[in-house]
């Protein structure tokens, strides 16, 4: 169970630590992106909570989410992840002044097993830096196979606060 790898003794007491640090860290008018795997177990109520929290929350969706496409009926599952995020998707990109960075679930490579795991929903490195989750690193910026820099956002990776997106831009440009 990932929550006890967290020091945490359920998952009850891991989400509930995450709520709090979201109240703390995130205002009404703020954007979140999630890069995926947010609900477990009883998913539908999971999102209704996460609907009442602060901010403008966006979904890039990861192999636990139900509508990620690996899963059969994906589309059956779609309607309430909508109702909790402004959008949902496979992946996105964003501009911090100047410098654009691409967000998936996924790194370019690298995972947290021995094997390549999804090899078919990652993107392709053409060289811009990543931000992504997955594979619960403590590493917080790794080096693709092409030398690309990409930035894990895991709660392993940041286990007492999110990163904003300033520090995941000025960790992908080296600054």
């Amino acid at each position: 169970m990932v929550a006890r790898l967290r020091g945490f003794a359920d998952a009850v007491e891991h989400d509930d630590r995450l709520a709090e640090r979201w109240h703390r860290q995130v205002g009404p008018e703020d954007h979140v992106w999630l890069l995926g795997d947010v609900a477990m177990g009883d998913r539908r109520a999971h999102l209704r909570w996460i609907a009442t929290w602060p901010g403008v929350k966006h979904l890039v969706l990861g192999n636990h989410d139900r509508p990620h496409p690996l899963h059969r009926n994906a589309h059956a599952h779609l309607g309430p992840y909508e109702e909790a995020f402004e959008s949902v998707q496979l992946a996105a990109k964003l501009r911090h002044p100047g410098l654009s960075l691409l967000l998936s679930h996924f790194p370019y490579d690298g995972d947290h097993t021995e094997e390549e795991r999804h090899s078919q929903w990652r993107l392709r490195d053409l060289g811009t830096p990543l931000i992504h989750g997955h594979t619960h690193s403590t590493e917080v910026v790794t080096q693709s196979a092409a030398g690309t820099p990409q930035i894990c956002v895991s709660l392993d990776a940041w286990p007492t606060r999110f990163p904003t997106l300033a520090e995941c831009s000025e960790l992908a440009s080296g600054r």
